[in-house]
């Protein structure tokens, strides 16, 4: 048995990405502490990056193109996830 204690209250962490490149924006991901790899269904891994991308989103940014990014990610993610509970 495996147990861990994590002082991080998250598991995963977002940013984005594509510097200036507005049109190769992303949202990426990963984990805070890889052990957490071993044991997250497709759920609990959508319900962690929404929770990250909504915290991305907290942060004052310079540019509303990240806003909207973010946004959208999070959007995808919700829909991704109603698709899995639905399979159950």
């Amino acid at each position: 048995m495996n147990i861990i204690k994590t002082e991080t209250p998250f598991l995963v962490e977002a940013k984005t990405t594509g510097c200036n490149d507005k049109n190769n924006r992303n949202v990426t991901y990963h984990f805070i502490e890889s052990a957490h790899t071993l044991c997250l269904d497709r759920g609990e891994l959508l319900r962690a990056q929404v929770k990250s991308s909504q915290r991305l989103l907290k942060i004052s940014y310079e540019q509303e193109i990240d806003k909207d990014l973010i946004e959208k990610e999070i959007m995808k993610l919700g829909q991704a996830l109603k698709i899995v509970r639905n399979y159950r």
